[in-house]
């Protein structure tokens, strides 16, 4: 729950083991109380530096970052349920840090904040460039020719 109700996200930094993965999808999970304040649109941004919350109400640029997804959500009235409204998006990048903003809220008038159970997250390992692909080839054919 975050009493911010609009514009609140959360910081996803991957650990040491999954650092190298690129995010490209969430789904989500309705909170035990009102619907109203159920997120009705989100955003995802990735940053290249470390993002960490320094205080309650922290602010960040999002200038600097790069947008992966945003869009509208559509969470049942029903509590504690999920994953719902899984959303996706094309990602080849292992960013340091993601944000991921709820910019809106399913009834702003009735709601005092906003709230979420869980978010769950997807990502894959990044693919390689294919210039980084055929380098290593080439450098592999070099050494194996050295060795002869």
């Amino acid at each position: 729950m975050n009493f911010g109700k609009t514009g609140t996200g959360l910081i996803v930094t991957p650990t040491a083991g999954s650092a190298g993965l690129a995010l490209d999808g969430l789904s989500f999970y309705t909170a035990g109380d009102a619907p109203e304040r159920d997120p009705a649109s989100y955003s995802v941004y990735g940053s290249s530096s470390l993002l960490s919350v320094n205080a309650a109400g922290t602010a960040y640029a999002t200038g600097s970052m790069t947008l992966l997804a945003s869009g509208g959500l559509s969470l049942p009235d029903t509590r504690l349920t999920g994953p719902h409204s899984p959303v996706t998006w094309a990602n080849e990048t292992a960013y340091a840090s993601y944000l991921i903003v709820f910019d809106t809220v399913k009834n702003p008038s009735a709601a005092n904040s906003m709230q979420i159970a869980e978010v769950t997250f997807e990502g894959h390992a990044p693919v390689p460039e294919p210039a980084s692909v055929t380098l290593a080839a080439l450098a592999g054919l070099f050494l194996a020719r050295r060795r002869r």
